[in-house]
């Protein structure tokens, strides 16, 4: 009999979709709606990034620490990142152009909701997801951010021209409190206790591994390095060059969605080489 998800799968996958519309609408279509607000203010938006950022690689360690005393707290920490997020979009909503004005604030909310919803998410998804259904999780997943990436910003962009993006920031705001109450479905009691009170030591890790371990890790963490680029440097690029060249959010949907099909094709030729040549080694 094929295993069926249950509700903790079931709500982890619409709420990860939801969080990825959200994302294409408080990043991409938000920078582009603050070029315009701002006339063109490039340095506002690269202290929006620095600091978002920041805020994220300091975030992360810092509830790592948290979560590994307290595993209990990890479905706590997910919903005060979907949370702080929402509140971020309603400050959206209320604000409107005077977001130019209060930028700093803005990228702090999302910063702090960006940290508390990462930091928790790998660990709910190893965890909540027993193996027998994690291949059927991730496939179902996949497919359904792969969709939303690309149908999302071509409608994104369009409703943005025929109406505001005011207006459409309410729509994402209700999608916000959809996704809190989605997250109430999450069980509290499934995750693992046994890591408290134990000490990792990444310097003892890489002391254990031998010389082609070592080297396929560093090949990993340069692989790290140049998806980062391709995902955060280059997208902000293309939506800044966008707004400044044709002024209008329909062509940032449209170019938004050529890029997520391009990445799904980037990602399939490479995960079709990196199995040919370095499955074997690991």
């Amino acid at each position: 009999m094929k295993n069926k998800l249950d509700k903790n799968a079931k709500a982890l996958i619409v709420s990860d979709v939801i969080n990825t519309i959200v994302s294409l609408f408080g990043e991409t279509f938000f920078v582009a709606y603050f070029l315009q607000i701002s006339n063109e203010n490039i340095t506002k938006v690269s202290i929006y990034y620095i600091v978002l950022y920041l805020l994220l690689g300091l975030g992360n360690v810092l509830l790592g620490k948290i979560m590994k005393h307290k595993p209990q707290k990890r479905v706590i920490i997910y919903r005060c990142g979907i949370v702080t997020k929402s509140i971020y979009v309603l400050l959206i909503v209320l604000l409107k152009e005077k977001i130019s004005k209060y930028f700093v604030i803005f990228t702090i909310f999302y910063g702090i909701a960006e940290a508390l919803y990462w930091s928790t998410y790998d660990v709910m998804n190893i965890e909540l997801v027993d193996n027998k259904n994690r291949k059927g999780y991730m496939t179902i997943k996949r497919i359904l951010t792969y969709i939303t990436g690309v149908i999302i910003p071509i409608i994104l962009g369009v409703s943005i021209e025929l109406t505001s993006f005011t207006s459409m920031s309410i729509y994402i705001f209700v999608l916000t409190l959809i996704q809190i109450i989605i997250s109430l479905f999450i069980d509290t009691r499934k995750f693992n206790t046994k890591c408290v009170g134990e000490k990792y030591s990444l310097k003892n890790y890489n002391k254990s591994l031998n010389e082609n371990q070592k080297s396929n890790l560093i090949n990993m963490y340069k692989l790290s390095f140049i998806y980062g680029i391709m995902m955060d440097v280059i997208r902000v690029l293309v939506v800044i060059i966008t707004i400044m060249t044709f002024k209008t959010s329909l062509n940032l949907g449209i170019l938004t969605t050529v890029f997520s099909i391009c990445t799904m094709i980037s990602l399939y030729i490479f995960n079709k080489l990196y199995e040919r040549k370095y499955e074997k080694n690991f």
